[in-house]
């Protein structure tokens, strides 16, 4: 028989246990959560008056139910119940206690559905925040917990989504969890199918103005040409510029030889025979 001395022996070395190998990484399956569960434990087992062997049972069992995720997270449940069943051994337990501790333990593997009143007592108290105020916050955690522990951002939908699956799929087994928690874990599934239509509208919203800027990438090649055609332009009319400017300096240059040349060559014909043909030939060459 598993005595109160052994519950709390088994509570030191428990948090000894978590002490040495503490995870930075494991904010939501660390101490806190265990102690919650034995918290958890103590309150369906008051509510259907235990007697103090299966009680005594049940708190070995949710000390030790977690202790296996600090070596890895796949599994970790058969990893808890190993490390429980040598440590029971160690303390020379009955071999059917030890079975029983071992047989609460594997119960907690959401997989798992639980044989008898013990395991599912503890299997309820490992979920009992999914019926409480605080699910949304340990939720969170353990959303970050996934992320720190696998490196990968998981996207809102997609996490609300599988979420909301688990807690629509999830059951209390206990008399007392179905009583005392299913409002509360009713309120939450509301709340997180809120979310859900919250996500999927963020990631609407996302996608829409997604297509809305491909048109304008599509448009940048008609842009490109309308203004190599503005550019050409303007350099069209100012090399017309250039060339009025110029053809008007040449008419005002001829204009002010071919007046020069009438009002002072012409009239010295008489005088000087020898003025005619060149003056005739420049006048010609200006007025062409």
């Amino acid at each position: 028989m598993i005595s109160s001395e052994l519950v709390q022996k088994s509570a030191n070395f428990v948090f000894v246990y978590y002490k040495e190998k503490a995870n930075p990484h494991l904010i939501f399956h660390n101490y806190k959560h265990t102690c919650d569960v034995v918290d958890g434990v103590n309150e369906i087992a008051d509510a259907l008056h235990l007697d103090d062997a299966d009680r005594n049972i049940l708190q070995v069992a949710a000390w030790f139910h977690d202790t296996g995720y600090l070596e890895r997270k796949e599994n970790h449940e058969e990893l808890s119940a190993t490390a429980a069943e040598q440590w029971l051994k160690e303390q020379k337990v009955d071999e059917k206690d030890i079975e029983k501790v071992v047989q609460c333990i594997k119960a907690t593997n959401t997989m798992v559905e639980p044989d008898g009143v013990l395991p599912e007592i503890l299997k309820d108290a490992d979920t009992l925040n999914i019926g409480t105020a605080e699910y949304k916050q340990r939720s969170n955690l353990l959303r970050l917990e996934n992320f720190f522990l696998t490196n990968q951002e998981v996207d809102d939908k997609i996490w609300v989504a599988a979420e909301l699956e688990f807690l629509k799929n999830h059951k209390y087994y206990t008399s007392y969890a179905q009583k005392t928690y299913n409002d509360g874990k009713g309120k939450n599934i509301i709340s997180r199918s809120e979310d859900l239509k919250k996500a999927e509208k963020k990631k609407s919203d996302a996608d829409k103005k997604l297509v809305k800027a491909k048109p304008k990438t599509e448009e940048a090649p008609g842009r490109t040409v309308e203004t190599m055609f503005r550019t050409t332009l303007r350099n069209h009319v100012n090399l017309s510029a250039i060339a009025d400017n110029k053809a008007n300096l040449m008419l005002s240059i001829n204009a002010i030889i071919i007046s020069i040349t009438v009002t002072v060559l012409v009239p010295n014909f008489s005088n000087i025979l020898d003025l005619i043909i060149p003056t005739t030939f420049l006048l010609c060459v200006c007025l062409t």
